[in-house]
C-alpha cells in the first residue's frame, strides 16, 4: 500500500505515515522503528513463498489475475465508512491489492453500522476504521491491544500476544516515566513485527 500517495492525494498532504500505534509527538514513541516501505515487488514474493500464486499467463487487470492457494482465491471484503474521504482510501486499498493480484469487494455503510453490527461484534473480514487517540494526553494503547479485550473490548482485530499484553498490564502501573517509555518502545517493536494491523497515517 502506497500510503505516501494516499496522503497525498487524499489527505492533501496533511499528514504523515504511520511507524506504530503510538504518535509521533508523544513521549513514549520509539524512534528506532521505520515505517514499513512501499514494494509491490516485495509484496508480491512474500505471496509467493505463502503460497498464494498467480495463475500461468495472468495478465494485470484481468479477472483470472488474482491469486489462489489450492485452488482458493485470495479475496475479501472490506468495509467502510461511506462517507467521500474514507471512500477514497478504501478505493486507493483496492486498486493497491488488485495490482498484486488480490481481489478486494468494497463495501461502503454508515460509521455507526460498521462500528455496532460489524467491528463490537467481530462480524467482518477487512474494516478500515479510524483510531482516536484524542481524549487523551496519555499514549496508553492497552485498549485497543490488550488480549483481554480481544472478545469485548475495543481490540476488535481479536489481536492476543502475551508478551504485548505484559507489557501494557506493566505500563499503566509503573509511575515512572522512563520505565513506561521502555516498556512501550516494546510494545511497538512487537507490534511492527506481528502487524495486528495495517496503520496508514497521522492526519
Amino acid at each position: 500500500v502506497n500510503r505516501q500517495w494516499i496522503i497525498d492525494q487524499v489527505l492533501a498532504g496533511q499528514g504523515t505515515v504511520a511507524i506504530g500505534p503510538i504518535l509521533p509527538s508523544s513521549w513514549a514513541f520509539s524512534q528506532g522503528i521505520e515505517p514499513w516501505e512501499y514494494s509491490p515487488e516485495r509484496a508480491g514474493a512474500l505471496l509467493d513463498e505463502a503460497g498464494w500464486t498467480l495463475p500461468a499467463g495472468a495478465t494485470p487487470g484481468t479477472p483470472e489475475y488474482v491469486r489462489a492457494s489450492e485452488e482458493a482465491p485470495l479475496a475479501f471484503e472490506l468495509l467502510h465508512p461511506d462517507d467521500a474521504s474514507h471512500t477514497q482510501i478504501a478505493q486507493a486499498l483496492q486498486v493497491s491489492w488488485a495490482a498484486i493480484g488480490v481481489q478486494v469487494t468494497l463495501i461502503p455503510m454508515d460509521a455507526e453500522e460498521l462500528l455496532e453490527a460489524h467491528l463490537a461484534p467481530r462480524e467482518y473480514e477487512a474494516a478500515l476504521t479510524d483510531l482516536n487517540l484524542s481524549r487523551s494526553p496519555d499514549p496508553d494503547p492497552y485498549p485497543f491491544w490488550h488480549d483481554s479485550q480481544a472478545e469485548t473490548g475495543q481490540n476488535y482485530g481479536g489481536f492476543e500476544d502475551r508478551n504485548i499484553g505484559i507489557w501494557l498490564e506493566q505500563a499503566r502501573i509503573t509511575p515512572d516515566f522512563a520505565e513506561r517509555a521502555d516498556l512501550y518502545q516494546s510494545f511497538q517493536h512487537r507490534f511492527k513485527d506481528q502487524v495486528p494491523a495495517l496503520l496508514l497515517f497521522h492526519p
